[in-house]
């Protein structure tokens, strides 16, 4: 039968998850684990990062490291890959996005990603409303995608905000967090998650703790010793919980 990502949802042949983010780096940092399990169940991955993370001047710099890090850690195709630097959409704690210029821009770039009938995006994945580290443009990016409207043959799914402690829990609890998650759940079965279920996602292996390492090395003008730790200590590293929206 056909692959199925952790949710139960299958891919068509002309499948695309598309990956919506606020900054460059949010798709290491923090989505590592649904982009490797969803091109495990054959999605093709698109990320749309919604501003080129210009706060600190540094914006077209950010928009290469993202390409880089997308295309040779992720192992996405580069016409899958587009970093915004839009007016409406401008990095900082300070700017706040309206829900309807993040819902224009992600129905645009799926609108192109469409065109032609290559690709079909069958799957949408962004933050939930607590924003993962809590920055207003995390949380407004989820508000953005949450008031779309429905398409059929589409799935939206959202990355659960951990609490502080289990954020920072790294390998120990992911490892903790998988088994736990294998003796209380069924083996995968046919049938999709429905609405506001919970699927976790990812794995702890030295494949993954490369690639995170490999992704934040691309990401240089960002990479401060804080990071470094991050990279030692976060869960999300490699697992992560998705929750079905639609």
């Amino acid at each position: 039968g056909p692959k199925r990502w952790p949710g139960g949802v299958a891919a068509s042949d002309r499948a695309v998850a598309l990956l919506v983010t606020a900054h460059p780096d949010d798709e290491i940092m923090f989505f590592l684990p649904a982009v490797r399990s969803l091109q495990a169940a054959g999605f093709d991955v698109s990320v749309l990062c919604l501003s080129n993370g210009g706060y600190d001047g540094l914006g077209k710099t950010r928009e290469k490291e993202a390409v880089a890090c997308c295309t040779e850690v992720m192992g996405l195709k580069r016409a899958l890959v587009r970093v915004l630097d839009d007016e409406a959409l401008q990095d900082g704690p300070a700017s706040p996005w309206a829900a309807k210029d993040v819902g224009a821009a992600v129905q645009a770039w799926v609108a192109e990603l469409e065109a032609g009938g290559k690709h079909r995006v069958e799957a949408l994945v962004t933050f939930d409303d607590g924003g993962v580290s809590g920055h207003p443009n995390h949380i407004d990016t989820a508000r953005g995608v949450r008031a779309l409207p429905p398409r059929d043959g589409q799935t939206v799914w959202e990355l659960l905000s951990a609490p502080v402690p289990v954020k920072f829990s790294g390998a120990i609890g992911a490892a903790l967090a998988l088994l736990l998650d294998s003796a209380t759940t069924p083996a995968a079965s046919a049938a999709p998650l429905k609405p506001g279920a919970v699927s976790l996602v990812g794995s702890v292996s030295p494949d993954m703790a490369l690639a995170l390492h490999r992704g934040m090395q691309a990401h240089r003008s960002q990479y401060v010793w804080f990071r470094s730790l991050y990279v030692a200590f976060s869960r999300y590293a490699f697992v992560a919980e998705m929750r079905r929206l639609a």
